[in-house]
């Protein structure tokens, strides 16, 4: 059995995550107890806690295929950069599901709950008809992004990948993509 913390709402004050450890008392990468898990899921409202609150669970409908794809590399890049890999489900091609757990520890720590808040962070191109039954959601996030706006913010977050995932993420919200420059016309040849 791992063991257990009774931190108050920790991950507020964490910005990264940290790799897992020993089971000091203090360590911020024990599996959290029962208060503390409640208290973080009031801050994750997107998220569902499963039946033997091991893990945690998003899941939504994408617009299209595309978007679906380019939340989950964001999701990737974000994660990598964290040091901490969620489960990362796409199914009937556009129905995301993410998974949240310390794989190592078979629980929730406070790693867990520094990622759902940088993944809550990342824009996503909802489904309109799952964005209209989901307004709650929908503006938990700020917007539903159209397609082409997070193919843009997820080739941003691919290409800021050695940068910090903060910078990725603001270089991601604001990306758009750039034409091409024009090419070059070679003098005439004179012979």
């Amino acid at each position: 059995m791992a063991a257990t913390s009774s931190h108050a709402a920790p991950s507020a004050s964490v910005e990264k995550c940290v790799p897992c450890g020993g089971k000091e008392d203090g360590d911020l990468t024990l599996v959290l107890d029962g208060a503390v898990i409640d208290a973080e899921m009031r801050e994750r409202p997107l998220w569902t806690l499963s039946e033997d609150r091991r893990k945690m669970t998003r899941a939504f409908v994408a617009r299209n295929f595309v978007a679906a794809l380019d939340f989950i590399a964001i999701v990737g890049e974000v994660a990598e950069a964290q040091g901490h890999h969620p489960d990362l489900h796409i199914e009937n091609y556009r129905e995301v599901r993410l998974e949240l757990f310390t794989h190592k520890l078979g629980g929730l720590t406070v790693n867990d709950f520094v990622l759902a808040r940088e993944i809550d962070a990342i824009p996503v191109a909802y489904s309109p008809k799952w964005a209209r039954e989901h307004a709650a959601a929908v503006a938990q996030t700020g917007s539903t992004l159209p397609a082409s706006s997070a193919a843009a913010a997820a080739s941003a977050a691919r290409a800021a990948s050695s940068r910090s995932a903060a910078a990725a993420l603001a270089l991601a919200a604001t990306a758009l993509p750039s034409p091409p420059p024009p090419p070059e016309e070679e003098p005439p040849v004179s012979g």
